[in-house]
């Protein structure tokens, strides 16, 4: 047979293996991203990512952020700045770094950590400054650390202009983040409002819980 028609038999199975490898990786994610957010079971997808075959289709560094978004939803401290330790210095790719920042600027705005929040922030504020097709990340990034860190009333206005053009889950979160401005500046009853109005676009999400549980204790609003 000729060489040209191997080297092209070979090519072909060559795409079709990466192809199908890319399919997997896909559907793999999908149905851990399904266990962890809709499901909320962090244990078991935590016991999932364990399995070596998981090495056949996912770089160990993506295996590792996979790992630190079950660790976030466990609130598990000391496996988060042990795996935020562990990707600080690792090979990632450009989406990957932008997701380490972002999950980095909301953990530590949430914990009140200016100086790690604020270094977050720069870092995502440094890869998209001349990225006109992720300002959306940015202003969402700006837009946390004046809620967490800077406690900052004026943001209620800023998020009631994007209630207008949002749905579903982002317009439960926006009207949760008004609640938790609304209490930080002690008008409670401005902020049960919020999470009354939240709670129909936040059903079968983790935040269904947490609004709930504000419900009960507006000082929750301080946790989340």
């Amino acid at each position: 047979m000729n060489k040209y028609v191997w080297m092209f038999l070979i090519l072909i199975l060559i795409v079709s293996f990466v192809l199908l490898l890319e399919k997997l990786r896909k559907k793999t994610l999908e149905k851990l991203d399904q266990i962890l957010y809709i499901e909320q079971n962090p244990s078991l997808y935590l016991e999932l990512l364990e399995n070596k075959h998981f090495h056949w289709i996912l770089r160990k560094e993506s295996i590792a952020q996979l790992k630190l978004n079950g660790y976030l939803m466990l609130n598990d401290h000391k496996k988060i700045e042990e795996y935020f330790d562990l990707l600080e210095n690792a090979y990632l790719t450009k989406g990957e770094k932008l997701d380490y920042n972002t999950k980095k600027l909301s953990y530590y705005a949430l914990h009140h950590n200016q100086e790690k929040a604020e270094k977050a922030k720069s870092e995502i504020e440094k890869m998209l400054k001349n990225n006109t097709k992720k300002q959306d990340i940015l202003e969402e990034s700006e837009l946390i650390y004046k809620i967490y860190i800077e406690h900052d009333y004026g943001q209620i206005k800023t998020l009631k202009e994007k209630l207008k053009h949002q749905n579903g889950l982002t317009k439960g979160i926006s009207y949760f983040r008004c609640a938790k401005l609304y209490h930080d500046h002690s008008k409670d009853d401005k902020a049960k409002e919020c999470l009354k109005l939240a709670e129909p676009f936040v059903k079968n999400t983790i935040y269904d819980s947490i609004i709930k549980e504000c419900n009960l204790d507006l000082n929750k609003l301080k946790e989340y």
